[in-house]
């Protein structure tokens, strides 16, 4: 084996817990391609995976093929995820690379979990698989470029209702709204961040959200594009919890 070197600080690489046995990690995928080809990484070299569930393993690379790399693990060590606050983003879909500017940047703050749902004013209509599996990959190269061992949840609720049962998992909820106060309840173990479309919430939307007992939260003056409302919001809570 070659001596290690600090190369874990500069590449991780995700392996599907499906992929990794007692013993042994498969890579496979554009991280094959990434190793062989761009790190001309060779047997014997040293690579840091994580399984996207709190785990980094050290990993020796025992054999290269053409379409996947096989190593064998050297050391595992639990990651806990880093602050107290579990916090969620619920947004709604938009057009072109806005969304998956939402996956990332909220994964590199940390997000936990997303709730794509759907509402009256929305102008993407409806998620596809395909659309899912682009926000999964988004959030786990997100994950890796920003050193975290732990892959964000994204659940699609469908419509409002969808999203509303999903307020039961959060110790608290509030919604970015002008009409809001400053204040982030502290000391919760989780909260749920409801971000709309540009088009804004409906007066009926509005009277669901009274009566599941969502906060308002002011996030200034100026009118921000839905993406800008969400990292914006997101870095207020984190500021406020002293996560950032």
């Amino acid at each position: 084996m070659k001596e290690e070197t600090a190369d874990w600080i500069h590449n991780l690489f995700f392996s599907p817990p499906e992929k990794i046995s007692s013993r042994q990690i498969i890579l496979s995928g554009d991280t094959v391609h990434h190793l062989k080809n761009v790190l001309r990484k060779k047997i014997g070299d040293v690579v840091f995976v994580t399984d996207g569930q709190g785990n980094r393993y050290k990993a020796e690379i025992v054999d290269i093929e053409r379409s996947k790399i096989i190593t064998e693990i050297l050391e595992t060590k639990y990651m806990p995820q880093k602050g107290s606050l579990n916090l969620g983003l619920a947004f709604v879909p938009l057009k072109g690379t806005r969304n998956e500017f939402i996956i990332e940047k909220g994964t590199e703050l940390g997000v936990r979990i997303f709730f794509p749902f759907i509402s009256r004013f929305s102008v993407v209509r409806r998620l596809s698989q395909k659309k899912i599996e682009r926000f999964e990959k988004i959030a786990r190269g997100a994950m890796l470029q920003s050193r975290q061992y732990h892959l964000p949840h994204i659940v699609p609720c469908g419509g409002l209702d969808g999203l509303i049962e999903k307020f039961q998992d959060f110790a608290y909820v509030c919604v970015a709204d002008m009409s809001g106060g400053d204040e982030i309840p502290l000391f919760l173990k989780s909260l749920l961040y409801i971000v709309g479309p540009e088009g804004g919430f409906t007066p009926d939307e509005i009277t669901q959200f009274r009566n599941g007992g969502v906060g308002l939260l002011n996030l200034g003056e100026n009118r921000l594009r839905s993406e800008t409302a969400a990292i914006a919001g997101i870095c207020k809570i984190l500021a406020a919890y002293r996560q950032i």
